[in-house]
């Protein structure tokens, strides 16, 4: 495995490889929305490509953005639109310009997802040029991965942020099916309230479908809505005032096509609460809920969710009804699929965006200056060679079924080969108010070296092909912000580095807005390259779409090997472990490849993983002797290429590549694995095998409140921004030094 670990000193910022170039199949036309008019001239044009996208959603459909740009909109909304070279309209979306260059999504909080009609993020680079003036960044706020996941491009990656959990459930099997999955403590709150309502008078579920008994209904809603806390805090529908005119005409002008329904719950001639609706073809999208406080002890809000979702079992089966809202634990409870809705920040200069970063921090940090944790959840720091409390070690074990690199035995293993980091290795976690583990963070806090001064650092090395803090879906930014803080300084660090990392993950977009929150200037670089492979299909289809070359040197070299009474074993575990050991240091001490430099790491990672069922060791055998070995790692539906080597005298047999093969081969027979993954490095070789492919990338950030921290904090920034400005100018004196057709014919 090749592996790449950035300077513990302080990293540079290598060039990431160049991804292929996608032109996008069309150009964009701006159009400037002074009033709602300016949309409507559009609006069949915009419902057309809602339903070639995905059939039909409430809150993309033109009636609702109509609806929100005629009430909120600030006459600096403009309308995008993406035709191909048919003049087909292929994409468009709602921006709201800002200022600097800057843009964003047209979001008023009466919309949880932006409107935007885009299926990935594939023509988005073209925008920036139809954009009236300057414009450098795009801010895609609130956008739902099921339509259009705007974090999908082949260029260059947007920084991502997970906005809130949003939960829905799916409307099949029948609401008896649906209740008796629910978590049996759900089901006996709910016949709690059942019997305590029951004992205080005649309860009545209505359904108002009606417009003018809609636009009623609406108005009841408001009375309640406004008599509780949000009336107390000013955000509530209030008769008369704009979100009020909003939900009213909205909802009356949708009831009058089928497409609106209000619910309510009574208690004889009281009203408890009030749910609002849109209905469409394919979903129960719910806007507004709310409930009189007065009549809390019967937790009306609930009573009437089980009677919403028992009326839409029956009269909209086979929809999804949608929450659209950042949904707490008991929330989830009801859900059938949980997904985030996530912030897709593109930036066409990224030495403008690091700029952007840094002032943000910074100006957290003079907000702020003596930056406390939030009251919402503690944190603390344990040793990584102690043994971890039960609920830790439980965390931790439920994640590793995601991912290895998340789970104690991973950490354990490490720590126990390497003196340095069982040395300075951490965990730090943080608990919620009731005592709840949040998250874990595997640390090491080194010591001061220089005037650099001392750092916090992820729990990782040149062993590690991935870096995955174990995050709870209740951590927010706040919290993350927090746990940082406390680690920094509990660690006495000026500056914090983690690696590496998945660019597109949660924990990721977490991890860089903590830093931020916290008023700590972070930086992103690239790490490295990983290949991977979607298994889909069967072996043979796969082995069709290989180069020829390699189908080959399977098919000639494989005959051969066979016919010298050579022979491919995969080793899981059992009485064939040491020797399967053995055979692999044999050939690893055999290869090109340099001896380790803790030599215990790999067998203690072998054993730990024939423990728990992830080891697939794959030796090649000939004349009794092993002339390949490859250590695969399988967990969670996924298969980790971690270790690779052959016997460098044994070439001309291509055992490696039979034994990639072998491996490879059975991963689809077994069903076992729906990835594939090669790790770590951009070796020619790895494309031979995988298909597709994701980068790795690091975050450094500083406390420029240390004298350290300001040094490494300016360092960074001006080399970004010089090694971006150069770039360009590189890449033109090297086209012009490129030799002409005419000087080459």
């Amino acid at each position: 495995m090749t592996v790449h670990e950035p300077s513990l000193t302080m990293p540079r910022t290598p060039e990431s490889p160049p991804l292929p170039a996608v032109p996008p199949p069309w150009r964009w036309h701006a159009h400037r929305l002074a009033g709602v008019a300016d949309f409507e001239a559009h609006a069949p044009a915009w419902d057309q490509l809602l339903q070639r996208l995905w059939g039909d959603h409430p809150m993309l459909s033109a009636a609702f953005v109509g609806e929100l740009l005629r009430r909120f909109g600030s006459g600096r909304e403009w309308l995008l639109v993406g035709r191909n070279t048919e003049g087909t309209v292929q994409g468009m979306a709602v921006l709201r310009r800002g200022r600097g260059g800057m843009w964003a999504s047209f979001v008023p909080s009466q919309a949880q997802i932006a409107p935007v009609l885009l299926a990935d993020g594939q023509g988005i680079a073209a925008m920036y040029r139809a954009l009236p003036g300057f414009a450098w960044r795009i801010d895609f706020l609130c956008n739902d991965p099921d339509f259009g996941d705007l974090a999908a491009t082949a260029g260059r990656q947007p920084n991502t942020s997970w906005h809130a959990l949003t939960t829905a459930v799916d409307l099949v099997g029948g609401f008896e099916a649906y209740w008796a999955d629910r978590p049996t403590k759900l089901k006996k709150y709910m016949r709690r309230y059942e019997r305590k309502i029951s004992a205080a008078g005649p309860v009545r579920f209505v359904v108002v479908t009606q417009p003018e008994a809609v636009a009623q209904a609406v108005a009841r809603y408001a009375v309640i809505e406004s008599s509780g806390w949000k009336g107390r805090a000013g955000t509530a529908l209030r008769v008369g005032n704009d979100q009020f005119d909003f939900y009213q005409t909205l909802l009356a002008r949708q009831a009058r096509q089928g497409g609106a329904e209000v619910y309510e719950l009574w208690l004889g001639e009281q009203q408890l609460a009030s749910r609002l609706t849109l209905v469409s073809a394919q979903q129960v999208l719910i806007l507004k809920t709310t409930y009189d406080e007065v009549h809390s002890e019967f937790s009306p809000s609930h009573l009437l969710l089980y009677r919403t979702l028992e009326h839409a079992f029956e009269f909209h089966a086979g929809k999804r009804v949608e929450f659209y809202t950042n949904a707490t634990r008991e929330q989830r409870l009801w859900s059938t699929a949980q997904r985030h809705i996530q912030h897709a920040s593109y930036s066409r200069y990224e030495p403008l965006q690091a700029w952007v970063r840094v002032a943000r921090a910074l100006r957290a940090r003079l907000l702020r200056p003596m930056w406390r944790p939030g009251t919402q959840s503690t944190s603390a720091s344990l040793a990584a060679t102690v043994a971890l409390p039960a609920d830790l070690e439980r965390l931790m074990s439920e994640a590793e079924t995601a991912g290895i690199e998340r789970g104690h035995a991973w950490f354990a293993n490490l720590c126990a080969h390497v003196p340095t980091l069982a040395e300075h290795g951490r965990f730090e976690v943080a608990r919620g108010t009731d005592g709840e583990v949040l998250a874990v963070m595997p640390t090491q806090h080194l010591p001061r070296k220089g005037w650099r001064g001392a750092a916090l650092y992820a729990l990782s090395n040149f062993y590690s092909p991935l870096y995955t803090p174990v995050l709870t879906d209740n951590v927010t930014r706040n919290e993350m912000a927090s746990m940082l803080h406390q680690a920094m300084r509990r660690a006495g660090a000026c500056r914090a580095q983690f690696f590496p990392l998945d660019v597109a993950s949660r924990e990721y977009s977490l991890l860089r807005d903590g830093f931020i929150t916290a008023g700590l200037p972070v930086f992103q670089y690239f790490c490295f390259t990983n290949w991977y492979l979607p298994v889909k299909g069967d072996w043979a289809t796969y082995l069709a779409n290989r180069p020829g070359s390699t189908r080959s040197l399977l098919l000639r070299r494989g005959r051969k090997f066979a016919a010298l009474g050579g022979t491919l074993e995969v080793i899981t575990g059992g009485e064939r472990l040491e020797a399967g050991l053995q055979a692999f240091a044999d050939v690893y001490a055999a290869s090109w490849k340099q001896p380790e430099p803790h030599p215990g790491f790999v067998p203690g990672l072998m054993r730990a993983s024939a423990e728990r069922g992830w080891l697939r060791l794959g030796v090649a055998w000939l004349d009794g002797k092993a002339i390949a070995a490859q250590f695969w790692l399988v967990n969670g539906r996924k298969a980790w290429i971690y270790k690779l080597a052959h016997d460098a005298q044994q070439s001309t047999h291509s055992p490696g590549t039979l034994l990639t093969g072998r491996m490879i081969e059975a991963m689809f027979n077994s069903g076992e694995v729906d990835e594939i993954d090669y790790l770590t490095g951009d070796d020619p070789f790895k494309r031979d095998w995988m298909t597709h492919r994701h980068e790795r990338w690091g975050l450094v950030a500083f406390d420029p409140s240390t004298l350290s921290g300001l040094a490494g904090m300016l360092r960074e920034l001006l080399g970004q921004t010089v090694k971006s400005l150069l770039g360009p100018l590189r890449q033109r004196q090297r086209l012009r030094r490129a030799p002409t057709p005419e000087t080459t014919r």
